[in-house]
């Protein structure tokens, strides 16, 4: 099972939308992919719509020692609920809390081809986590000031984690989400997103996500793009995505 995590520390860059449709769009390729909620905000959750089951902090928390993580799983999804935030304080003083969910994922690694991340927007445990147990991090961003902001702070949680938790990390690259080629100023942000890469030695992506209100109307029915839209700009765009990212980790 490959584990991609998504990340950033600024909200409103599609991080959410990135982690549903990949799956998605993988899950439309023929791959068995499992989905998991880490952010306590739970948009996540809200656009699968899952409910009653066991939760991402019921996974994460060492008191459940007995939980068998197969009972957490529901439509290949374990869901988030907002206590989870609250689970840095509960774990901040125990040994190895960075391995706690990469501990618990151990039991289900065969059973998937891979395991996609949602993360909190802002540098926590739980982000620390999904990097201690990932192959891949993956940093999307919008070409604003905003979303260049949390870049630089992504990359110095990575470049921790790899030295202290897990030396096989490796960033993907960064995803231009909510993209406009017609505007002046977000290619000028671009050329600096690109810049920024090239500074940390990784790549951004060929295929830019477009704004799509496609994408929007299909999380209010809590449905996929591909569902929704399987022709629409969104579905494309994430498409033409996961056939990149596939070709840069070999699949």
């Amino acid at each position: 099972m490959k584990t991609i995590t998504i990340a950033q520390t600024k909200g409103g860059v599609g991080k959410t939308t990135t982690a549903h449709c990949l799956a998605s769009a993988l899950k439309n390729k023929g791959y068995k992919v499992l989905l998991i909620d880490l952010d306590p905000q739970a948009s996540l959750t809200s656009i699968v719509d899952i409910k009653d089951t066991i939760s991402s902090y019921d996974v994460i928390n060492p008191d459940n020692e007995e939980l068998i993580l197969k009972d957490a799983i529901k439509h290949d999804f374990i869901k988030s609920v907002e206590k989870l935030g609250k689970l840095s304080n509960e774990i901040a003083s125990m040994t190895g809390r960075e391995y706690f969910l990469k501990e618990r994922l151990k039991s289900i690694t065969k059973l998937y081809d891979f395991c996609i991340i949602d993360t909190p927007p802002q540098q926590s445990i739980l982000t620390t986590n999904a990097l201690t147990t990932s192959d891949y991090v993956l940093i999307p961003t919008s070409s604003s000031y905003l979303g260049i902001e949390g870049i630089d702070k992504i990359f110095k949680a990575c470049k921790e984690i790899k030295k202290y938790c897990n030396s096989k990390l490796n960033v993907l690259g960064i995803l231009l989400t909510q993209y406009h080629a017609n505007k002046t100023l977000e290619k000028a942000l671009q050329e600096e997103i690109i810049n920024i890469a090239q500074s940390y030695n990784t790549i951004v992506f060929k295929t830019t996500i477009r704004e799509n209100i496609k994408i929007g109307e299909s999380q209010i029915l809590h449905q996929t793009i591909y569902d929704y839209d399987k022709k629409s700009n969104g579905a494309n765009d994430y498409l033409t995505f996961t056939n990149e990212l596939l070709n840069i980790i070999g699949e």
